[in-house]
């Protein structure tokens, strides 16, 4: 019985930390991407950065571009419920327009990385 909770407390700890370093992976991407753009930052300079090797980063992700996907999702979760909250509000048109314009301007002011990073995509 002991060896069970062993194993699977082991098990969840290497789950925690391999969740743990794919959140330090992406920071340390988006913090690159953001300051060189997306073209000039290299895997290897991600790599470096998060203090693992290359072919661990690509355990984690198979490509820079499989980064830069998960990346946004994270980022962009949340705004489409928000925006869709707005739209199925009651509220009268002009204030729905107004919510909607203070939801993405607050979205883009509170990442500011993500928003260098689409300028220089886009």
């Amino acid at each position: 019985m002991g060896q069970k909770l062993t194993s699977k407390s082991t098990k969840l700890r290497r789950e925690k930390e391999k969740i743990l370093r794919k959140e330090e992976i992406k920071k340390t991407a988006l913090s690159l991407f953001s300051k060189k753009g997306y073209s000039e930052t290299k895997m290897e300079e991600i790599a470096e950065k998060a203090m693992l090797s290359k072919g661990l980063l690509y355990f984690y992700f198979k490509s820079k571009e499989k980064l830069l996907e998960e990346i946004l999702k994270d980022i962009y979760k949340d705004l489409p419920f928000k925006l869709k909250r707005i739209k199925e509000s009651k509220s009268d048109p002009i204030e729905k327009l107004k919510e909607f314009i203070k939801a993405e301007f607050e979205f883009y002011s509170k990442n500011k990385k993500i928003t260098k990073l689409l300028i220089e995509l886009y």
